[in-house]
């Protein structure tokens, strides 16, 4: 079996991206020199294409309950809120560490490791099952494209992109639109510099 490839496989390798191998997905490491591409993201702005990361969406009337149980985290925030946390197997060991977005009363998006999203798919499944828990678990991976965006700069970017202006504080989720497709934007960041990150319904975009 060949490696996996985002939705924006041939924009990467139409601008000369070096390529290679990470958790079964064939993914850009670099377009130019490593150090300048660090210094734009520490400078200016920069964009990651993340599709390799696993996107699940939990709903249900139980989906806090059912998130508190397999959480190290309590997930009982407001609506437009995300929290880090980690999903724990049944003796409270480390499966993950994740980020969940509340999109509703009764829905979250969940982003999990590449690595490990078939492993946290499977557990979270399994969970839901035996306890009764009633939550939908959908797998939106390779339905979805998501793309962070770091840097000082990066919120004049995601503006540009999306056409509205971002100003929420960190932690925090909305409901967008991308090219006329459904999206969400979240602020959170990795890089020690304000990040963005985008999820965008619909593989067409790339």
């Amino acid at each position: 079996m060949g490696l996996l490839k985002t939705a924006l496989y041939e924009v990467h390798r139409e601008f000369g991206a070096v390529l290679t191998e990470f958790a079964g997905w064939e993914m850009p490491l670099r377009y130019g020199r490593l150090g300048e591409e660090v210094m734009s993201v520490r400078e200016r702005v920069g964009c990651f294409d993340v599709s390799h990361m696993g996107r699940l969406v939990l709903s249900g009337e139980r989906v806090v309950e059912f998130l508190n149980y397999v959480s190290s985290n309590q997930m009982d925030v407001r609506e437009g809120r995300t929290r880090y946390t980690l999903v724990l197997n049944e003796r409270g060991g480390i499966k993950d560490d994740d980020v969940a977005m509340r999109l509703g009363e009764e829905e979250f998006l969940m982003v999990v490791n590449a690595a490990s999203r078939e492993k946290i798919l499977s557990w979270m499944r399994e969970v839901n099952e035996d306890k009764g828990f009633g939550v939908d678990i959908r797998d939106v991976t390779f339905e979805t494209v998501m793309v962070a965006v770091q840097g000082p700069e990066a919120r004049q970017l995601v503006h540009g992109v999306v056409g509205q202006e971002f100003t929420m504080k960190k932690f925090r989720v909305r409901r967008a639109e991308v090219l006329g497709s459904e999206a969400v934007v979240s602020r959170t960041g990795y890089t020690g510099e304000d990040g963005y990150e985008i999820v965008v319904f619909d593989t067409d975009v790339g």
